[in-house]
This record gives structure tokens, C-alpha cells and sequence, in this order.
């Protein structure tokens, strides 16, 4: 932790211990915000009650917006509807409706409730598109024009907006709210005043619908580098913008969410305090990880029927080996393909393309490390033999031929298992990090099993 928010820190709690109510609320006045809400979550949970409670109305709103999701489920626990509605009438609509969008509905009910109309009603029309999508993530306050307006009566609805410094675009509306162009700021302080509004505005719109996911419009923000970009209808009706803040946010959240699905766990750990319920969430993932080991199991039990006790014990030798490469090399994968998907980049655009790239590059892996592998195998059989632990039964070129070939094949089935699956798991609208570790490792080790001992069953009946 940075040493002046270890000094806040140190402060808050003094204050606290003081039960010096006045001085608490002066200091907490000439805080930031954004430093107040990363030490509240380091404070006991009646500490955080006293600290929000002594912030005026406005700065605790934001405080409460700051706040991560487990933290703040805490603290409004235990805020009345009274203090609560204090806080979230003083926030824009957007960020309102997450916070209400957290709360047991008969809550959110009660805070709307006492809420002003317009603002209220503003709130429940977010709360209706889900968080993940576009027309969650936007916010109704924005300047509007006709299409019959001059950029005079422009700059006249700027100044009567009231709205702060994320105010980036003006948007040219047709009577049916249908979006006719975007105007940026710089254009008005540039434009004769009488000009009409039409000969002045961008007629070429970058727009977002409101059911788009939140990564297609952070992938939106990225390729074009807009300062904010407007949401619309099926039916091209302005709702709502998007700005950039926000769309890094959800950047932000997105690449959180997918490390936390290739590490094994879910988005859920970080919405919950509860150690009960992170095992819970865990517990699930381990529990599937757990079965893709006896399905490992089951394999090797199945090709020890087929050999005997002595060859296969040789052989067992260099499974964990293979294994290991092979969902190494399919996480690799994988984790690229992912990356690609998330992000827009060629990577994700294209199976085919991404395929032919991958498979040259696995190919070239797969040589290097197979002969690798058979070589090293080769060297290592003798020192097993002068130990008296190689039987007669078996073959060194049989184990090094079965260890290099396996090697070499495991990492070719990984690789188009690290390809394949993302896309797949798109398609059935599945988020596709859940095809990274340890999905792909686990099912690359079973499969990495079976084609290894396959391969030297084949080679043993063949004579090798």
C-alpha cells in the first residue's frame, strides 16, 4: 500500500478511536474520494458504517459506487432505506442502477420509491437491460438537438444541460429521436453561430445497440478511440451513451472475469465475503478438475490390462512428461485463441486462419520435442538397466519410439484442442476462457495418456 493512503489510514482509525465525530468529518472532507473508498475496505465493517455515515450525501454516493462488490454489499446491508436513498439520489443514473441493481428488489423498490420521478424513472429503464450489455452500462443524461437547430441554440442546450466534464459529443436527432449525426465540442467553439446544426455534424455514426455485450463494446472503444459512442435501438432511436471511462471499466472487468475462469474459479469469489461460499465456488470447479483425473485413472487402469506388469511399469515412467507438455502446449494455445476472442484481435476473427498459424507452429514444437523426448528416453533406459529394473520384455526403442511419437502427437491434439474449444464454447455462447487451465490440461491429460500408451501397445504388438 502506497504511504500516504497508510498514513489516511492510520488517521481514520485515530479519529475513530477518538470518538472525535467533528474532526472525522472535516478530514474525510478533504480526502479523494477514490483513496477514502481503497481504505475503507481495509477497515472493520462498524468502522466502514461510521466512516460513510460522516461523508456529506454526494461524496459518499460516490464512496459507495468505488467500493468493490463484497465491501459494498456489507455496508448497504446496513444503511436505511433513508441513508441509502441519500446517497444513491445524488449519483447519475447509470452508476444508481448498479448500486440499486445489487439490492433484494423490495429494497430497490423502497429506494426508488423515494427517489424524485424523473431520476426514478430514469433508473428502473437501465435496471430493465441486463448488467453485461450495453444498454446496462449507458446513461440517459446527454445534450440533444434538432435537425432544424443553428449551433447557437446548440451551445445554449450545453450551458442548460448542467452536466459536468464527460460531456464529449452533441447528438442531431430527426422528430422520432432517430440519431442523424454527432457533433463534437471543438466544432461548436469553431462554427459561426447561425449555422444550422446539419451542415456541422458527423453523418458517419459508430453506434453500439443496446443488447451488444459489454466486451463488443469495449472491443468498439479500442478500435475506433472515440471519447464516448451513442446507444440506439433496433430501430436507430437514440437512448443513451457510453463513455470511455466506463467501456475501460468493463475492459477491466472482463480481463478480471477470464483470469479468475482460467485460474479455476469464477467472478462470484470476488461478490462475496463469505469463506463458506468461496469454497463453494471453488469446490466446483476442483470437483470437475477431480473427475477428469479419474477419467486419467480409468485409462492408464484400462492399457495395464493390455500389458505386462513390467513393460507397463517402464512405461508409466514417462506419462507425467508427456502429460505436462502437452497441456502446456494447449494452454499456450488456448490462452492466445482467448485473447483473440476478447479482444477482437486476429486471433479470434478467424478458425481457419487461426488454425493453419497454430497448427505450423505446434507442428514445428511438436517435431523439436518429440525427437527431444525420444532421445532423452533413449539415453535414460540404460541407467534403468544397470539398476536391474529393466526386464528382458522390454524394448528401449520400443519405450524411446512411444515416448518421442506420443510426445509428438500429444502436443498436435493440443493444440487443435486449444483452438477448437474456444470457438466452440463461443458458439454455444458459453464464455470461452473457460477453455483455458484447467480445462484444456485436464482434458489433455487423459488424452495424452490414452494416445501415449496406445501408441506403445501398437508398437509392442508390432514387434518393435
Amino acid at each position: 500500500m502506497p504511504e500516504e493512503l497508510e498514513q489516511m489510514l492510520e488517521k481514520i482509525r485515530g479519529l475513530l478511536a477518538s470518538d472525535d465525530v467533528a474532526a472525522l468529518c472535516h478530514f474525510l472532507s478533504q480526502a479523494p474520494e477514490e483513496d477514502l473508498a481503497e481504505v475503507i475496505e481495509l477497515l472493520e465493517e462498524d468502522e466502514q458504517q461510521t466512516v460513510l455515515r460522516a461523508l456529506n450525501p454526494d461524496s459518499a454516493g460516490e464512496v459507495l459506487t468505488l467500493l468493490d462488490e463484497a465491501t459494498r454489499g456489507e455496508v448497504v446491508d446496513d444503511l436505511t432505506n433513508q441513508e441509502l436513498t441519500a446517497m444513491v439520489r445524488t449519483l447519475e443514473p447509470d452508476d444508481a442502477a448498479d448500486v440499486l441493481g445489487e439490492l433484494p428488489p423490495d429494497q430497490t423498490e423502497q429506494v426508488l420509491s423515494r427517489m424524485p420521478t424523473e431520476q426514478s424513472r430514469q433508473v428502473e429503464d437501465l435496471m430493465r437491460y441486463p448488467e453485461d450489455t450495453a444498454g446496462g452500462l449507458m446513461t440517459p443524461v446527454l445534450v440533444v438537438v434538432p435537425e432544424d437547430a443553428t449551433v447557437s441554440e446548440a451551445v445554449v442546450r450545453i450551458r442548460n444541460s448542467g452536466i459536468g466534464g464527460d460531456l464529449f459529443y452533441l447528438y442531431v436527432l430527426d422528430s422520432q429521436r432517430h440519431l442523424k449525426g454527432v457533433i463534437p465540442l471543438r466544432l461548436l467553439v469553431t462554427t459561426p453561430p447561425d449555422t444550422p446544426v446539419g451542415k456541422v455534424m458527423l453523418p458517419e455514426l459508430i453506434t453500439i445497440r443496446a443488447d451488444q455485450d459489454q466486451e463488443e463494446v469495449a472491443n468498439v472503444f479500442r478500435k475506433y478511440d472515440l471519447a464516448a459512442v451513442p446507444v440506439v435501438d433496433d430501430e436507430g432511436r437514440l437512448l443513451g451513451r457510453i463513455t470511455y471511462d466506463d467501456a475501460m471499466d468493463v475492459a477491466d472487468e472482463e480481463a478480471e472475469e477470464d483470469l479468475l475462469i482460467m485460474a479455476g474459479t469464477d467472478p462470484r469469489e470476488l461478490e462475496s465475503a463469505s469463506a463458506m461460499r468461496v469454497v463453494g465456488v471453488r469446490a466446483s470447479w476442483l470437483a470437475a478438475c477431480m473427475v477428469g483425473t479419474l477419467v486419467t485413472v480409468a485409462v492408464a487402469a484400462f492399457f495395464k490390462g493390455q500389458l505386462s506388469l513390467q513393460v507397463f511399469a517402464i512405461l508409466v515412467l514417462f506419462g507425467p512428461s508427456i502429460a505436462a507438455m502437452s497441456g502446456n502446449s494447449g494452454v499456450q494455445t488456448s490462452t492466445l485463441t482467448i485473447l483473440g476472442l476478447a479482444t477482437g484481435g486476429l486471433a479470434g476473427k478467424s478458425l481457419r486462419r487461426t488454425y493453419l498459424r497454430e497448427v505450423r507452429v505446434a507442428g514445428c514444437l511438436a517435431v523439436l520435442f518429440g525427437v527431444l523426448a525420444g532421445l532423452i528416453t533413449w539415453l535414460i533406459l540404460p541407467l534403468i538397466e544397470r539398476t536391474g529394473r529393466m526386464h528382458p520384455e522390454v524394448s528401449p526403442a520400443l519405450v524411446a519410439w512411444a515416448v518421442g511419437g506420443a510426445m509428438f502427437l500429444a502436443i498436435l491434439y493440443a493444440t487443435t484442442l486449444g483452438i477448437l474449444l474456444p470457438f466452440a464454447l463461443r458458439r454455444l455462447g458459453v464464455d470461452p476462457a473457460l477453455a483455458s487451465a484447467p480445462l484444456v490440461t485436464t482434458l489433455n491429460d487423459s488424452s495424452s495418456w490414452a494416445i501415449y500408451l496406445l501408441l506403445a501397445t501398437s508398437l509392442l504388438s508390432m514387434g518393435l
